[in-house]
């Protein structure tokens, strides 16, 4: 049987946690490089990322950085001897210097070269794709444009929120990045070149994008709103009160001719463009997340009324 390799596991975020779990049983840890901790909650109170909350419970050598370009962390990087590096929701760019003389892949979370960038997942089902995927790319100069070696997908729900779609791409990563492994230690990775042609962005989310156009068709309505959740959501505002609107799915049939986008139709149906979406959940400003039901029926609201939710100038 081969020797594990050595490796180390480059990561923040907590779409890292199934690969590097199930990496962790198949290679030997030498190093976990995480972001530093960062200030969170009311308290303000430091919390470490998830990989390195993760690394700390199992007992894994951890390096917390701001940036593993610098000659400080590249040193640490070095000492610890690794062989190669996987890489996973870093957040952070990394040098030639840094990937100089190892094997080093990264699982992105789309099927590149689409959605190439900070929100892959969330701006495909913004886009309104009904598959969504993850590849195993080497490192290279420009961002998520290296050699594919695995690529997965899946279907997306009809009401799946991105945070849900997130967790599910997760996991279905983990086997890919246990696979390259095993093939670059056998000698055996290869890879394919991105078309370039084919690619498309993935931009990061703002604050600014909550919100929602029920002028387009009711399945880019659904599919934005469902893309924005958890964050930012959708902002609305129904009667005067605010509300963030956080799951939708297709409504049925359409509306009645002359209906005026983001009408209220019924206890959880609203007229687009073309089409009805139906609004699963919502969340009163400073409130608990409910149906559209019960937020309805909790203001006395009837059919007819207008749901408004624009761009903030």
């Amino acid at each position: 049987m081969s020797q594990r390799p050595r490796v180390a596991l480059v990561g923040s975020g907590a779409f890292a946690l199934p690969s590097f779990q199930a990496l962790q049983v198949v290679a030997e840890v030498a190093l976990v490089v995480t972001q530093p901790p960062r200030n969170s909650g009311r308290g303000l109170h430091e919390e470490p990322t998830p990989v390195g909350a993760w690394a700390r419970g199992n007992g894994l050598p951890l390096l917390e950085t701001a940036d593993l370009n610098s000659a400080a962390a590249l040193v640490q990087l070095r000492s610890a001897r690794p062989a190669c590096l996987l890489v996973i929701a870093f957040g952070q760019k990394l040098s030639p210097e840094v990937l100089e003389g190892y094997g080093a892949f990264n699982l992105h979370g789309s099927m590149l070269p689409a959605w190439r960038g900070a929100a892959p997942i969330q701006r495909a089902i913004m886009a309104g794709e009904t598959r969504l995927g993850v590849s195993v790319i080497s490192l290279a100069a420009r961002m998520d444009a290296g050699e594919v070696y695995a690529r997965a997908d899946l279907s997306v729900g009809d009401d799946e929120v991105s945070s849900e779609a997130h967790d599910r791409l997760a996991l279905l990563g983990a086997p890919l990045m246990v696979k390259t492994l095993h093939q670059w230690q056998g000698g055996t990775l290869a890879g394919d070149a991105q078309v370039e042609s084919r690619s498309t962005h993935a931009a990061k989310l703002r604050r600014e994008d909550a919100w929602v156009d029920f002028n387009a068709s009711a399945a880019l309505v659904r599919a934005r709103i469902n893309g924005l959740s958890p964050w930012p959501g959708v902002d609305a505002v129904v009667a005067g009160e605010s509300f963030r609107i956080l799951r939708a799915a297709s409504g049925p049939g359409v509306a009645p001719d002359g209906t005026a986008p983001g009408t209220l139709l019924d206890e959880q149906n609203v007229a687009c463009a073309s089409g009805v979406v139906c609004l699963r959940e919502v969340q009163p400003r400073g409130g608990r997340r409910m149906s559209l039901r019960d937020f309805i029926h909790g203001r006395r609201l009837s059919p007819g009324v207008r749901i408004e939710s624009a761009p903030q100038r």
